[in-house]
């Protein structure tokens, strides 16, 4: 089923060879310039606790309102706009509660009453358009999984990734995925995620957030990968 649905939706895209003289070269394209990839896949990673879903939510809150991420570096590139909150680890009442602590339109801020999973595309693609949604959030990613998929394996993992991505190229919506870390403190940051490193492979930028060694309450988003260019530290508190 889930290959049936990845074909399906590839060969919208692909069909026998193109000779790359009919190709017409793009600089890449932020939503969040240079943090978020525009319309295509991007992770937050971090430890429990560390502060990953409340700078996911600050930068909602952002697009909600067409304006940057209160203090934060980067350029918003789109005005006011819907998004759509895919959250398998809070209550909808405590999501609400702290996007209203970064000011978000709470209107724009839209939510399923049944969770799909991303080998069901089509059950995606009727969620993005009717929230006519510029961005999508998936927190936790693994939450998100088909049932009996096995998250560590790339061969299980990457075709589901690449279905998802293009999805988010059909409908013009951009992917942030919350990922969670493991417990190898002495890995490459690449590897420090839960499951597959095809989740870093497949994501075309990557933040890492942490707490901040120096200042109590505060975090720190670095991009520890990027297939454009990179961005400024990020520093902000997490209530």
């Amino acid at each position: 089923m889930q290959g049936t649905a990845l074909e399906a939706y590839q060969a919208e895209i692909s069909s026998g060879l193109v000779s790359f003289e009919e190709v017409k070269a793009m600089p890449p394209k932020f939503l969040w310039e240079p943090y978020l990839r525009l319309n295509n896949l991007n992770i937050v990673r971090g430890d429990g606790g560390a502060g990953k879903t409340m700078l996911v939510l600050a930068i909602l809150a952002a697009i909600t309102r067409g304006k940057a991420p209160d203090g934060m570096p980067g350029i918003l590139r789109c005005q006011a706009s819907n998004v759509l909150y895919l959250g398998a680890e809070d209550d909808p009442e405590d999501y609400r509660y702290r996007l209203d602590l970064c000011g978000c339109v709470a209107r724009r801020v839209l939510a399923p009453r049944s969770l799909p999973n991303i080998g069901s595309l089509e059950a995606m693609e009727r969620l993005i358009r009717e929230a006519d949604a510029k961005a999508v959030v998936l927190d936790p990613i693994q939450a998100f999984l088909p049932p009996g998929a096995d998250m560590n394996r790339a061969n299980e993992m990457r075709p589901l990734l690449d279905g998802l991505r293009a999805l988010c190229r059909k409908t013009e919506c951009t992917a942030i995925l919350i990922e969670h870390l493991n417990k190898g403190t002495k890995q490459k940051a690449a590897y420090r995620g839960i499951g597959s490193v095809d989740f870093v492979n497949a994501a075309r930028s990557v933040l890492m957030v942490g707490y901040h060694p120096q200042e109590p309450g505060a975090r720190v988003c670095l991009q520890i990968k990027s297939n454009a260019r990179y961005g400024h530290c990020l520093l902000y508190t997490s209530p």
